[in-house]
């Protein structure tokens, strides 16, 4: 990257200069302004639910709200990662796929954010099919794009090769692997590479027309609490069991465990930096949880980093030395502390959660502080994504100074054990899913405890909606009758009411 960065004292934006936009490129612009609520603000992306055609008819306070909001949000980004070296790039959501039909279809046939937003589409399809969202999450993202007047079907001229070959020259390619942004909730994009190549074959030859045909026919003016009151109270439930974070929930131990051990021990014996490795949804914030929870609080002294926002080395530390009450946000101040803490019997352990969107000096900052100096020494632990340790070894040159433990799936045995403990602590038992469906959710979600949380709920919606015939005639207003009730569960869900 050649040149020097200087940032404005002041921004000025003329609302009124939009008046003079064909509204085609104002519905083109609109793109990248859902963008920020789908990739950091979900509160925002509400709004925008609420106030589309305002924006749309140049209504001024409405334009107002959206212009700072999205400003507001590309501040945070880019003040977290000026150089784009981790999670600035979550702002080119959609881009990947975008910039190929751009490419493809030649300057000016479609406009950027035309593009884009299709682009985005199947980024929302790709991210259901890994099972961070749901349908009903990729289904609302794109009646948003709609009601601003965007395209959301790719090109049908565009094949899957075509796609692929655009795509393969992105400035996200990292030592030959696409890295695409995705989202892991309404609200929270991630930039991975780690993603099964079929899913990504299979969103490229995705029926996108089919899609949003289907969509028209399951138009349905309720919401999705209702949804969630509905299945709650249908099951019992005292809270969702498939939640990310559910009250009481206990560390589950199956293939964790061991590594748990392991951990402990390496910190105990071992002078290398610590990795954890494991894709999306595998546990790793668990697992870092129930580290910091089994230490012994007078012997060790744990400071808990989070790498969103914290890109360079500068963030890092900061973090680190509030935490041990350094006021130099320095390597050499921190292992100074270090080594006086040291010698009173408590050592430090430094856990860094979504280590992944750490620069690479950020990374060198980590390895020296674990690697120490003559006054002390921080046990370093890193929670990743898999691709991060190919970047510490080309950082290490060959040189031994850190130890990877990767995160493995349940086994089917496993996946029955934590559905079992998931649906006990909401107030039922395993008896509500039958010895084929708990082997349809483990093959499904492959046995990761992320995608098995998703496909579970699932599961279970569609045995209730089977069960209540919903989708026929007996509540749901989706208009499905009967023969395609499956495919627009979610909706018939929210139409149902009991009685």
């Amino acid at each position: 990257m050649i040149g020097a960065f200087y940032q404005p004292q002041a921004v000025l934006i003329d609302t009124a200069s939009l008046s003079t936009l064909p509204a085609r490129e104002l519905s083109a612009g609109l793109a990248e302004v859902i963008k920020y609520g789908l990739i950091c603000d979900a509160d925002f992306l509400a709004w925008l639910e609420e106030n589309m055609a305002a924006l749309r008819s140049l209504d001024r306070a409405a334009l107002t709200v959206a212009i700072e909001r999205s400003c507001a949000a590309k501040a945070r980004v880019v003040g977290a990662d000026e150089r784009e070296s981790g999670v600035r790039a979550t702002l080119n959501l959609g881009h990947t796929f975008g910039h190929a039909i751009e490419t493809h279809q030649g300057y000016g046939v479609w406009l950027h954010g035309e593009a884009v937003a299709a682009g985005t589409v199947m980024a929302l399809e790709m991210s259901r099919r890994l099972g961070w969202i749901g349908q009903a999450e990729r289904d609302r993202a794109i009646r948003l794009f709609q009601a601003a007047g965007l395209p959301v079907v790719p090109p049908s001229d565009m094949t899957p090769d075509d796609f692929l070959q655009h795509m393969a020259v992105d400035k996200k390619v990292l030592d030959g692997r696409l890295r695409l942004v995705l989202l892991r909730h309404l609200g929270e994009a991630v930039v991975t590479g780690d993603y099964p190549r079929e899913i990504l074959h299979a969103t490229l030859a995705a029926d996108y027309a089919a899609l949003v045909d289907q969509l028209k026919t399951n138009e349905c003016p309720m919401t999705s609490l209702h949804a969630d009151e509905a299945f709650l109270e249908h099951y019992h439930f005292s809270h969702d069991p498939f939640a990310a974070r559910v009250p009481g929930f206990k560390f589950f131990p199956a293939q964790r465990k061991p590594v748990l051990g392991q951990l402990h021990h390496l910190a105990r014996y071992s002078q290398l930096l610590l990795v954890v490795s494991g894709p999306l949804g595998s546990g790793k914030t668990l697992l870092r949880q129930a580290l910091v929870a089994s230490t012994n609080k007078q012997a060790v002294h744990c400071v808990v980093v989070s790498a969103r926002g914290a890109v360079e080395p500068d963030a890092v530390l900061r973090q680190i030395a509030q935490g041990l009450q350094v006021q130099q946000v320095e390597l050499t101040a921190i292992l100074r502390q270090v080594g006086q803490m040291a010698l009173t019997g408590q050592e430090v352990y430094v856990l860094v959660d979504d280590a992944e969107h750490l620069g690479d000096a950020a990374l060198a900052a980590l390895l020296a502080l674990a690697g120490g100096d003559g006054e002390g020494r921080a046990h370093v632990f890193l929670f990743a994504e898999p691709q991060l340790v190919g970047r510490l070894e080309s950082l290490a040159d060959g040189e031994e100074c850190f130890h990877a433990l990767a995160l493995q799936p349940y086994a089917e045995d496993e996946t029955r054990e934590y559905l079992a403990q998931r649906l006990e602590g909401a107030g039922q038992g395993l008896e509500l899913l039958s010895d084929e469906q708990v082997q349809d959710v483990h093959r499904r979600s492959a046995g990761w405890p992320g995608a098995i949380n998703e496909v579970a709920r699932e599961v279970l919606i569609e045995a209730m909606l089977a069960q209540r015939g919903v989708g026929v005639a007996e509540g749901c207003r989706c208009g499905c009758r009967g023969s395609t009730w499956r495919r627009c569960w979610w909706w018939a869900l929210a139409c149902w009411r009991p009685g």
